[in-house]
């Protein structure tokens, strides 16, 4: 399975492989976000690399956002998820929470999954010392809903 494809499974609600078209300066156009996800107030676009660059964030900035603000007409956050980190990797994170807490102020996070484990993130219940790592539902981010 390719890493793009155990990221999209990693995370509830993903719409994976979603093809759009569009008209700009240049003409006729279309697109494929790696992956979306479709919130009542945001609009989350995932871009897969296997290395951090900077190539990435130009497709989500340049392309993607531009394209699913006016589709949607709702904000756009946009997250980078790679496998392998460089030197110049910024704004890292290990769990998609932290990523669109950072995406929400306008950066675009780098989101370091090694293609196993929790991709989410944790929420610890309160009033608890040590609890449980669980997972939350993605559909249950504040910034989504």
């Amino acid at each position: 399975m390719t890493y793009e494809k155990l990221v999209a499974k990693a995370i509830p609600g993903a719409v994976h492989g979603q093809w759009f078209e569009f008209v700009d300066v240049n003409g006729p156009g279309c697109c494929s976000p790696d992956i979306l996800l479709l919130g009542a107030k945001a609009t989350v676009v995932i871009e897969v690399k296997l290395t951090d660059c900077d190539a990435g964030r130009e497709q989500l900035s340049l392309l993607y956002e531009p394209v699913l603000r006016w589709i949607y007409q709702k904000p756009v956050l946009l997250v980078l998820v790679v496998k392998h980190l460089t030197p110049r990797s910024a704004f890292v994170v290990e769990d998609l929470r932290s990523a669109l807490r950072i995406a929400q102020s306008g950066r675009i996070p780098t989101l370091h999954w090694l293609g196993k484990g929790p991709i989410l993130g944790q929420r610890a219940p309160s009033g608890h010392k040590n609890p449980p790592q669980k997972p939350l539902p993605l559909a249950k981010a504040p910034l989504l809903a």
